[in-house]
C-alpha cells in the first residue's frame, strides 16, 4: 500500500481526535462544577444541669419593708406638697383579715410578718451552676387559672441557723436551702377572681426557675393566707 493510500485513512482519524479533543474542552469550559452537598455542624446539645429545686415552704403573710426609709429633706419634697397632710391609704376588703378591723379598733395593731419562699436545691455536677427566680405566680389550690404575680427579693442562704446573702450560685454537689422575700399578690384581684374572701381557700405558689440557661418550674404543697399576728398597743 503507497503512502497516498493511507494519507485518506489518518488524515480522518486525526479529524476525529481534533474534534474530540475540542468538544471534551468546551465541555469543561462551558459546564459550571456540579457543586458538592455539605452538612452544616449541628450545635452540640447543652450539657445537662443536674441540679433538683423544690419548695420547701411558702408562708403568704405580708409585704413588710426590709428597712426604714431616710427621711426626705426640704430639697427632696415638692414644694407645692410640702404643707399637704400625709393621707393613709384604705386598703381593699381582700387585704384586711376577718375581725382584723374590730381588733384595731380596740388597741390592736398587726404585726408585719415578711411572706417567703424556702426551697430545697440539690446539685449532682460537678461544676457551679447560676439561679435565678424568673416568675412567681398563685394559683388556687385545685387548679385552673393564675390568680396574680408575686414578685420577689433578697436571695439568701440558710447557713448556722440563720438566713445570709446570697449570690445565687450553686456550687457542685451543694445540698443547700435558700429563701427569698415575696411581694403581695394583687389581692383585690385575686378575691374578685374567688368571688369572695382570700383568706379562707387554700393555694399554690408556682416557681419558674432558671439554673444554668435551663428552666425549671416547681410548684409548693397547698398553703393557706395566714391572717397576721396582733399586737396589743
Amino acid at each position: 500500500m503507497d503512502a497516498m493510500t493511507l494519507r485518506g485513512p489518518l488524515l480522518a482519524l486525526s479529524i476525529l481526535g481534533l474534534a474530540s479533543g475540542c468538544a471534551g474542552h468546551d465541555d469543561k469550559e462551558g459546564k459550571a462544577p456540579t457543586p458538592v452537598a455539605t452538612t452544616p455542624p449541628s450545635e452540640p446539645e447543652p450539657a445537662a444541669v443536674n441540679v433538683k429545686v423544690s419548695v420547701a415552704s411558702v408562708q403568704l403573710q405580708d409585704d413588710c419593708p426590709s428597712a426604714a426609709p431616710a427621711k426626705p429633706t426640704a430639697s427632696d419634697k415638692p414644694a407645692e406638697s410640702a404643707a399637704e397632710p400625709e393621707m393613709q391609704q384604705e386598703k381593699d376588703a381582700g387585704d384586711v383579715a376577718p375581725g382584723a378591723a374590730g381588733r384595731m379598733a380596740k388597741g390592736f395593731a398587726p404585726m408585719c410578718t415578711q411572706s417567703r419562699v424556702q426551697l430545697s436545691i440539690e446539685s449532682d455536677g460537678d461544676e457551679a451552676q447560676s439561679f435565678a427566680i424568673r416568675e412567681v405566680r398563685l394559683k388556687k389550690a385545685d387548679g385552673g387559672d393564675v390568680l396574680s404575680t408575686m414578685s420577689t427579693r433578697e436571695p439568701s442562704l440558710w447557713t448556722d441557723s440563720k438566713y445570709t446573702p446570697w449570690d445565687e450560685s450553686i456550687a457542685a454537689g451543694a445540698s443547700i436551702k435558700v429563701g427569698y422575700a415575696l411581694g403581695d399578690p394583687d389581692w383585690g384581684k385575686v378575691g374578685k377572681a374567688l368571688g369572695g374572701d382570700t383568706w379562707g381557700p387554700m393555694y399554690i405558689v408556682e416557681i419558674d426557675v432558671e439554673i444554668g440557661g435551663q428552666m425549671q418550674t416547681v410548684a409548693s404543697p397547698k398553703v393557706p393566707r395566714d391572717e397576721p399576728e396582733n399586737i396589743v398597743t
